[in-house]
């Protein structure tokens, strides 16, 4: 064999080499995300308007796809169950505040027992009070999911 054919075939080794590594390195990336599965269960709002459980719902979901569960390391599968606790305005003559309160019960998905309780509490002020509850309930939402994560560590 000449010393090109060698090249071509050492040449060849080392691409199949580094595609084999990569789709490697992805697989681990994508089974690391896959490790933790949470799963959104049940939403309660309690006496507050349907479209607030919608909302909410809505919020939540982006908040559990933008969560950083890299560091998690278990094999249970987890459900989360959001309660609106509280959501009110006040409007004055120039503003309008609002107050928000969440709590995320984590369940193991498989026995459904308590394993964490998370609370997110956030107020904003806008013009509105629509305007300041959406924002209140988004904050609120926020400072609960950003927990979840390490309360599965």
């Amino acid at each position: 064999m000449s010393a090109r054919g060698r090249k071509s075939i050492a040449a060849a080794r080392l691409v199949a080499g580094l595609a084999a590594l990569s789709v490697l390195l992805g697989s681990e990336v994508a089974s690391t995300a896959a490790e933790v599965p949470v799963f959104l269960g049940s939403i309660g709002v309690g006496q507050a308007k349907p479209e607030v459980a919608t909302e909410l719902r809505s919020l939540l979901r982006a908040e559990l796809a933008s969560a950083e569960f890299a560091r998690v390391k278990t094999s249970e599968q987890y459900v989360l169950s959001a309660t609106l606790v509280r959501l009110d305005s006040i409007q004055s003559a120039d503003s309008a505040r609002a107050t928000c309160v969440i709590s995320v019960a984590i369940l193991r998905g498989g026995s459904s027992t308590l394993h964490a309780l998370v609370n997110g509490r956030a107020t904003a002020e806008e013009a509105k009070a629509p305007a300041a509850r959406r924002d209140a309930l988004r904050a609120a939402v926020h400072s609960a999911m950003v927990r979840v994560p390490r309360a599965l560590r």
